[in-house]
């Protein structure tokens, strides 16, 4: 990924709007990224920065790359870009926006994948604190959680990356003891 060196730093001072649609351009990279790392097949980067974000995060499921939190928290984050992008008048997008008219149910699901950051011990014994939080700094919220699901990402890619080569170690030390 070819990224400025101050991209995530930079990216917390933007407006909701260029906010959103940076992060989710970021995230898609960041998949992108790792299932090609993963695979270990760089010729099909072209193709895999090509697919929906949808197939991105089935690949990256199946890749074993995502948990169903992060793939809840991608969801979360891409219907906030769709909101953000597709109205001309989602110009002035603010992440209040994000919880108009949702029903508590709807709300807590919404707040939950989106506090990405938090353990599951956080939203178990300190759900008033996370809902604060998200509600009172849902950019900051946003933040913290595409960083914790970056760090997830390169170490997971890392690993799969590590376990291929493995396999192949082994097929070869196989293959030369007969």
């Amino acid at each position: 990924m070819h990224l400025p060196d101050d991209f995530l730093l930079t990216l917390r001072s933007e407006d909701d709007w260029t906010f959103i649609i940076k992060a989710n351009v970021f995230l898609e990279a960041l998949i992108s990224h790792a299932i090609t790392v993963s695979l270990q097949n760089p010729k099909i980067a072209p193709q895999i920065s090509r697919l929906y974000m949808r197939d991105k995060i089935k690949w990256a499921s199946a890749l074993e790359l995502i948990a169903s939190d992060g793939v809840r928290f991608l969801e979360q984050m891409s219907a906030a870009r769709n909101a953000a992008a597709h109205d001309i008048s989602a110009l002035s997008f603010s992440f209040s926006d994000l919880f108009e008219g949702l029903d508590a149910s709807q709300r807590k699901s919404r707040i939950t994948a989106l506090a990405y950051f938090a353990s599951e011990e956080d939203l178990r014994d300190r759900w008033e604190t996370v809902e604060a939080l998200v509600l009172s700094d849902t950019k900051q919220s946003i933040w913290w959680s595409l960083l914790h699901f970056a760090g997830l990402m390169w170490w997971k890619a890392e690993r799969a990356k590590l376990e291929m080569l493995e396999k192949i170690l082994r097929t070869q030390i196989k293959t030369t003891a007969k």
